[in-house]
C-alpha cells in the first residue's frame, strides 16, 4: 500500500503540475471545456473505470501488478489535482513571472524554479489527497490487484475481516 500510495503521488504531481499551469492552460484552444471535462471525469464511478481497466490490463498483461494499480488510482487524482493546481498558481503575481523572463528563463525554467516553489502547498495537498485516496481504495484493489502476490491493506484486512466472521 505504501509503494502503491507513492508511485500514485510520483505520477499526479508529475502529471497534474504542468496541466495546472494557467498560463499552458491559455494556450491550449478549449481551455474551459476542458476543466468541465475534468469535472465530469471526477463524476464517473469507479466501479464503472475498474472494469474498463480490467479489460484492457487483462488484455495488456499487467492485471495483479503494482504498476498497473498505481495507474489506476492515478485516474481519480489527476482530474482533483490538476483543478486544485490550476486554483493555486492562477494566484501567482504576473509580476514575479515576469521577473522570471526578464532574468531570461524561458518557460519551463520559469515553471521549475518559481511557478513549483512558490506552489509548494498545493503541492503538499494534492500529494496528501493522492496517497489518501489510493491507501484507502478498494474498488481498484479488489478488481486490478485481487489475485497478484502483493496485495494492498484494504484488501488485507477484508480477507482478515472475512476470513474470522
Amino acid at each position: 500500500s505504501f509503494l502503491v500510495g507513492l508511485g500514485t503521488v510520483a505520477l499526479t504531481v508529475a502529471l497534474a503540475a504542468p496541466a495546472g499551469w494557467p498560463e499552458l492552460r491559455q494556450r491550449v484552444t478549449g481551455g474551459p471545456a476542458l476543466s468541465f471535462l475534468l469535472l465530469i471525469a471526477q463524476m464517473i464511478p469507479g466501479i464503472i473505470m475498474a472494469m474498463g481497466f480490467y479489460a484492457i490490463y487483462l488484455t495488456l498483461g499487467v492485471l495483479n501488478t503494482l504498476p498497473g494499480l498505481i495507474l489506476a488510482d492515478t485516474t481519480l487524482a489527476v482530474p482533483f489535482a490538476v483543478l486544485i493546481f490550476t486554483a493555486f498558481m492562477s494566484g501567482i503575481p504576473d509580476e514575479l513571472l515576469q521577473a522570471a523572463v526578464v532574468d531570461g528563463a524561458g518557460r519551463l525554467r520559469t515553471f521549475w524554479s518559481v511557478v513549483l516553489p512558490v506552489s509548494r502547498n498545493s503541492i503538499v495537498t494534492v500529494s496528501l489527497f493522492a496517497f489518501l485516496w489510493s491507501w484507502s481504495d478498494f474498488i481498484f484493489a479488489s478488481t486490478l490487484a485481487g489475485g497478484g502476490d502483493h496485495q494492498p491493506i484494504t484488501l488485507g484486512i477484508y480477507h482478515y475481516i472475512g476470513n474470522n466472521n
